[in-house]
């Protein structure tokens, strides 16, 4: 469906990604300014500030609220805006940009402002972990000690990433891991466990090829025990979108999913680190965030 926004609220995360983002605001209100159109620019401060911005500005007559940063800033800015009847824009500048790669959001902010002038509408899933929301990846095991690592690295991007995956392949250990889903219990010893309602982590990391945004269910990916011979096949099998081959990976569909592990520890949200329990609960509901997308192809 195509619909016509004229009043935005744009939040720019400063911080997020590796590239500076001081032209922006102009070049935003040189492409969606018209007569009938109003621009609101706000700079987060710090983590809950989009949330907060995002309330106080509810039922004022916002069409529109358009996210400038990276995934984390994307996850709480979606989060605030789905219970409203605002629209979702995502001009994407995060090292990773897993949402808008899946959405086919260009990365050229010039670009991603064309397709929120556009206008076209898509609603997508939102899915929870024990509470907590996520629009793209939730994982527990490799995933998550990677994004601890990453987290404490004192520079961004990809190298860094490729670091703290080697770092963390050569301690990260196999877990055990309980699985209920579908009416069965699936026990099983895995390197990560990973929810996600998208195709790919970010970066075109593709670990479930045939995961949609927009059907109501999650993929649930099991890499079980991994070694150093594997590991590049199962590797090169995320970039070339064929990880669904590997006879080291199980993927399930499902609606809901309880996971038991071993001991509290870390998880991973949209790319953000958390401490969760031992008793994990996910679901999901279906196409709860309209979000601006490029139209089709007929």
């Amino acid at each position: 469906m195509l619909s016509s926004q004229k009043k935005y609220l744009v939040i720019i995360n400063p911080i997020s990604g590796t590239s500076r983002k001081t032209s922006l605001p102009e070049l935003a209100y040189n492409m969606l300014s018209d007569n009938d159109s109003e621009l609101y620019f706000v700079y987060t401060n710090g983590e809950g500030h989009a949330d907060r911005i995002i309330k106080d500005i509810a039922g004022q007559g916002f069409d529109t609220v358009i996210a400038i940063g990276g995934d984390g800033t994307i996850n709480e800015v979606a989060d605030a805006v789905r219970p409203t009847n605002m629209s979702l824009g995502i001009v994407p500048m995060g090292s990773g940009n897993g949402l808008a790669r899946s959405l086919e959001i260009p990365l050229d902010p010039e670009a991603a402002l064309e397709v929120i002038r556009r206008g076209y509408v898509k609603r997508i899933d939102c899915c929870e972990a024990d509470g907590v929301p996520f629009f793209v990846t939730f994982g527990v095991g490799f995933d998550a000690q990677v994004t601890a690592s990453y987290d404490q690295k004192n520079f961004r991007g990809p190298l860094s990433y490729v670091l703290s995956t080697v770092d963390q392949f050569i301690k990260h250990k196999s877990s055990l891991y309980r699985l209920h889903l579908n009416g069965e219990v699936i026990e099983q010893k895995a390197f990560l466990v990973t929810c996600a309602n998208a195709d790919q982590y970010g970066n075109n990391a593709i670990i479930a090829p045939d995961a949609e945004l927009d059907d109501g269910l999650f993929d649930v990916v099991v890499i079980r025990d991994m070694s150093l011979l594997k590991a590049p096949k199962v590797a090169i099998s995320l970039f070339t979108k064929r990880v669904d081959e590997s006879a080291s990976i199980d993927i399930y569909r499902t609606n809901h999913l309880i996971i038991e592990r071993e001991k509290e520890d870390y998880a991973q949200v949209d790319g953000e680190l958390i401490d969760l329990g031992r008793r994990i609960e996910i679901t999901i509901q279906k196409q709860q965030l309209p979000i601006l997308v490029p139209q089709p192809k007929s």
